[in-house]
């Protein structure tokens, strides 16, 4: 949930969308819980969706996280590039994997 007026969400194209979370901290998301945990909340959401179409199964999601600490210094263009390798090799599982780094 990005929910607080300094967080960015954009859509990069496709099926690909970015969140700036300013203070992960602030919402209750904590860096050292591991990626997985912090985006448990939305696979459940996931998984409550029905869409007759997909005949009993449901979306999935794949994520390419860089988790920043507020007292770290990164250019947006490495967090940009981590995050995009990341993706791609979540995307390479095939079951909705989470996958990240903190820098």
């Amino acid at each position: 949930k990005v929910s607080f007026p300094t967080d960015i969400t954009l859509r990069l194209g496709g099926d690909e969308f970015a969140a700036l979370i300013t203070d992960p901290e602030a919402i209750g998301l904590a860096l050292d819980e591991g990626i997985e945990a912090i985006f448990a909340p939305m696979h459940k959401r996931l998984e409550k969706i029905e869409i007759p179409q997909l005949k009993g199964k449901y979306p999935t999601l794949s994520c390419g996280a860089i988790l920043v600490p507020s007292d770290k210094q990164c250019e947006w263009a490495d967090i940009y590039v981590m995050a995009d390798e990341n993706l791609y090799k979540a995307k390479a599982s095939h079951n909705g994997a989470c996958i990240g780094t903190i820098i």
